[in-house]
């Protein structure tokens, strides 16, 4: 009954519906792709500094998965697996909670922490209503699977502000090695229940980071604060380029259904970010 409510929602926006609304909104699903997270990811870690992009990539791993997981927990369906036709366009799995909320509310709070701007509060809101009155519009979610989204992106907030703190405290005193080995077992433990695409992709991301971070330790590449805006502009595009590249030339060369090739894309990226870039950029840096 509560659905049909909400589907009585959806179907009423279809009455403002138009090309320029589709392509605007279309347009916001960016936001919820991952092309904008191999963008972001690299940007901050190559060109505000390593220890912001991991904290931020730590955070995005553990949302992902948090989603993940209540997806599959409570296995709602979308607007348009009822009605198709109420689909603007179409997604992969279940509907609860609504990622694309979750993670904008995130990532909007963690920006309010380092940016001052007195407009913040009035771009951060409109960014967040509006990717999250999209999905309803594109009909990939419900009005509930937007609050939910919510919800969980704000526990996720308060962890990163006031746990990440703690945890980091704490993980600070073991070498990345140690982490690295760690990691590894859970992620093996988690593929060992879960053989999804998501969990392989997750994984091989986890494990890329973690090891490429090791042998920086241990090689000594972690790079220094940038001495000028051309020199964070080029790390970035090497980072950038880097991610972009090793990923579409495993998923364009190889079958995509293989689990190694689903592991082993994300793995290559994640590794050349947190090692080979810093390589790279300590060798352009000579020359700058």
């Amino acid at each position: 009954m509560f659905h049909q409510v909400q589907l009585e929602i959806i179907r009423a926006l279809h009455v403002i519906r138009g090309p320029m609304l589709d392509k605007l909104f279309t347009g916001l699903n960016f936001f919820d792709t991952a092309t904008f997270f191999f963008l972001l990811v690299p940007i901050v870690w190559m060109g505000w500094g390593w220890k912001s992009g991991v904290r931020l990539t730590a955070v995005l791993f553990v949302s992902s998965i948090v989603n993940y997981s209540l997806k599959e927990m409570f296995q709602h369906p979308r607007p348009f697996h009822l009605e198709e036709m109420l689909g603007v366009i179409q997604v992969r799995g279940y509907g609860f909670p609504s990622g694309a909320a979750q993670t904008v509310v995130l990532l909007t709070g963690i920006l309010y922490g380092y940016w001052k701007h007195h407009n913040r509060w009035v771009l951060g809101s409109t960014y967040i209503l509006l990717i999250s009155f999209s999905r309803v519009y594109l009909g990939v979610h419900f009005p509930t699977d937007i609050l939910a989204g919510w919800a969980v992106g704000m526990a996720l907030l308060a962890v990163y502000r006031w746990g990440f703190p703690w945890i980091e405290e704490k993980l600070s005193k073991l070498s990345f090695f140690t982490l690295f080995g760690i990691l590894f077992l859970c992620a093996i433990a988690w593929l060992w229940v879960d053989h999804s695409s998501i969990s392989l992709q997750l994984s091989g991301a986890m494990l890329g980071v973690s090891f490429g971070l090791a042998m920086s330790q241990v090689l000594d590449l972690f790079l220094p604060p940038a001495r000028s805006v051309r020199e964070q502009v080029i790390r970035c595009a090497v980072g950038v380029s880097g991610v972009f590249g090793l990923y579409l030339l495993s998923m364009a060369f190889l079958p995509v259904q293989i689990p190694a090739v689903l592991f082993g894309a994300p793995f290559l990226s994640a590794l050349w970010l947190s090692l080979g870039s810093h390589l790279v950029c300590r060798r352009v840096r000579i020359k700058i």
